[in-house]
């Protein structure tokens, strides 16, 4: 048999069975019917490498599954309508593969969506300044808790505590194990990293102590490669509904965003972070939320 790279669009389109994968989402009765639909809707997109179809062809699969689940017709301008579009996607589980952006490429190429139609047809890139919400981190966790081995959990946990619940990514994190989890004398949780030793925000306490329990010995970020550790585990979760895209420069300025909004003053900033100078601060502050001012006297003046 052909190795994928080797073969010609048409060959993989013609190759293509979902419905041999005993854990897949189509029955064989399934891809029976849908099968037409989904080879007529790639057509578009013939010009792409074998490899680059996958995502497509299961996209296409999915929602052809959907659209024949409620009798419609199989026909290209129905199935791959924004109504039936959208109507699918609000089925989807957060976490789960995300096959929205395909499909709206797919629509878009067949003319089937208006002008005015807003549609998400690729992934936004945010700043690598850009912190994490609260919302996106869960999402993270979330994501982390739910992969097929408790390795990954664990890898994924400590990259998501050590980045944005104390700043420490890349060669600061790559030696960080248990034991450089400690307290000071205040009883506030520290991490030693490197040349440093950074606060743990409180609201990730909880995750230290669930990574320690993971990661008791060893590095905390597990045997792997560290030279590019974050970069390969961001894989594990690339392109899953509802899940931001897994950042180290995004972990670490959800740290530094934190600190500042808190008000942290600058000496304890500096030492907490590693960071040699406030110039380097710059473009974290640009991304904290302006307060209101509390002064009354300033009040009563712009009345």
């Amino acid at each position: 048999m052909p190795k994928l790279n080797d073969l010609t669009a048409e060959d993989f389109v013609k190759q293509y069975n979902p419905a041999r994968d005993s854990r897949g989402f189509v029955s064989k009765e399934e891809w029976r019917e849908i099968r037409p639909f989904v080879r007529q809707a790639i057509s578009p997109l013939m010009d792409l490498k074998a490899t680059s179809l996958r995502p497509f062809l299961i996209a296409l699969t999915r929602l052809g599954v959907f659209a024949h689940k409620n009798a419609q017709a199989m026909k290209v301008e129905i199935v791959l309508s924004p109504a039936m579009i959208k109507a699918f996607v609000a089925t989807l589980k957060k976490g789960e593969r995300d096959v929205e952006p395909n499909l709206w490429r797919l629509a878009k190429a067949w003319n089937l969506v208006p002008s005015s139609e807003s549609v998400t047809d690729g992934v936004p890139r945010p700043d690598y300044l850009t912190p994490y919400t609260t919302d996106e981190i869960d999402a993270l966790v979330d994501a982390a808790l739910n992969q097929p081995t408790t390795l990954r959990s664990a890898t994924l946990l400590s990259i998501i505590f050590l980045g944005a619940g104390a700043g420490v990514v890349r060669i600061d994190a790559r030696e960080v194990t248990s034991t450089d989890i400690h307290f000071h004398s205040d009883g506030s949780m520290f991490v030693f990293a490197g040349d440093h030793c950074a606060k743990v925000l409180p609201e990730f306490v909880e995750l230290a102590n669930q990574v320690r329990a993971l990661r008791p010995t060893g590095r905390l970020r597990g045997d792997r490669d560290p030279s590019n550790l974050t970069a390969n585990a961001a894989v594990w979760i690339k392109g899953r509904r509802g899940v931001p895209a897994l950042s180290a420069d995004r972990l670490r300025a959800t740290y530094m965003c934190a600190l500042l909004e808190s008000g942290t003053g600058l000496l304890d900033l500096l030492s907490w972070s590693g960071l040699k100078s406030a110039e380097a601060l710059d473009g974290y502050i640009n991304q904290v939320s302006g307060s209101t001012s509390d002064c009354e006297f300033e009040a009563k003046e712009n009345n």
